[in-house]
């Protein structure tokens, strides 16, 4: 249950990005600077941070959570929510870096922008949350813990 959600909840992260990007590009007609404002150089660092922080954060904060803690959860339920948990802040990490550059790129018009926008999104297209994923995940944490 929480595979399908997850996968719903990131189809719609990565959709909302790329609209954007399209109504972006459309209303822009391939007329996109190379200039390098502000704005596009704090975005293009943003997305390189973003896109470290994707792979670093949602583990450490996962490992805060406890197995089993709700009496009413079975662990195959908290390890799942877990998952979910960690999977959705992977992608809003993603997110946020590619909206703000696509902000910046209808701010200032730059092509550099538009590129930085398009890494984190390649990234959660990349990191689409699949069974496979979720059975290795399942694995290393059992390897890591002994949990479940």
């Amino acid at each position: 249950h929480e595979h399908h959600t997850a996968r719903v909840v990131s189809l719609g992260m990565i959709s909302g990005v790329l609209i954007f990007a399209g109504i972006l590009i459309a209303f822009q007609q391939g007329k996109l600077s190379d200039e390098l404002g502000l704005m596009s150089i704090a975005g293009l660092g943003g997305s390189a941070v973003a896109v470290i922080m994707s792979w670093v954060v949602p583990p450490l904060f996962a490992a805060t959570f406890s197995v089993g803690s709700d009496a009413a959860e079975s662990p195959v339920e908290s390890v799942a929510q877990i998952w979910f948990t960690q999977t959705v802040m992977t992608m809003a990490i993603l997110e946020l870096a590619a909206l703000a550059n696509l902000t910046s790129v209808m701010l200032e018009h730059s092509q550099y922008s538009l590129a930085a926008a398009g890494v984190p999104a390649v990234v959660m297209m990349l990191r689409f949350p699949t069974a496979s994923r979720l059975r290795t995940w399942l694995q290393l944490r059992q390897q890591n813990s002994g949990a479940v």
